[in-house]
């Protein structure tokens, strides 16, 4: 709920509404809140500024799929909900949801590794979104779940609950999937638990820029930014976290 406003679009709502109250008493403040609102808005939804807040968080993409080792288990974080295809009664998994479901089929396939999926409810109408993942991998990959997590709805409580779940099965090295943006802080919640988790990231954002092009907005970007800065913010928020554990 507070991130909605800390974040853009929310926050830089909250800046134009600022602007508006204050346009009579403060002219020059309402004045830079207007523009600044405006500008951040523009300078978010360029491939430019998306790209920069991404690459930041994401680092080199690996040159090919993470291998066994001496993992023992799959650990897929849960994401989104999406919406119900009809003659169905449950939704879906959302767009990034699957697309991290997806790529954990294809190393488990590629490794025999078995699956633990991890999301609680993200909104109180819709089913956990681990169910929805394990009916997903099952459905459409033809693969079993070894592990369900339905109750996590942070990656905080996602690292919490898969540590408690496979090490009561003795299990403690595991490959980690989550989108490469999302990686650098899903490792640090796994990193207190005692997991061993190695990474298993997708969807690097490297395409090369292209001028001028970098420089037109665009929806795509914008909605890129607002889950980097969600990113930047949570690991933040994490540091803070363990350093007052």
């Amino acid at each position: 709920m507070v991130d909605a406003f800390l974040l853009p679009p929310g926050v830089l709502l909250l800046a134009a509404l600022l602007a508006f109250v204050v346009r009579r008493r403060r002219p020059l403040l309402a004045r830079a809140l207007a523009w600044s609102a405006v500008s951040v808005a523009y300078l978010l939804s360029t491939p430019l500024v998306s790209g920069a807040l991404l690459g930041a968080l994401e680092g080199r993409p690996p040159d090919a799929l993470p291998k066994a080792g001496e993992a023992q288990a799959i650990v897929v974080l849960g994401g989104d909900v999406g919406g119900r295809t009809p003659g169905e009664a449950r939704p879906e998994v959302g767009p990034l949801t699957l697309e991290r479901v997806r790529h954990a089929a294809r190393i488990a396939r590629e490794t025999g590794l078995p699956l633990l999926v991890t999301g609680g409810t993200t909104r109180p109408d819709t089913p956990p979104v681990g169910r929805l993942m394990s009916e997903a991998l099952a459905r459409d990959f033809g693969l079993p779940t070894r592990w369900i997590d339905d109750r996590a709805r942070t990656t905080w409580e996602n690292a919490e609950r898969a540590a408690d779940l496979l090490r009561a099965d003795g299990v403690t090295r595991v490959l980690l999937v989550t989108h490469a943006f999302h990686m650098p802080r899903a490792l640090a919640a796994f990193a207190r638990t005692g997991l061993l988790a190695t990474p298993a990231p997708f969807a690097f954002h490297d395409e090369p820029l292209r001028w001028p092009d970098a420089l037109l907005p665009g929806s795509g970007a914008f909605r890129a930014s607002c889950l980097a800065l969600h990113e930047w913010i949570g690991r933040a928020f994490y540091a803070l976290r363990t350093a007052l554990d």
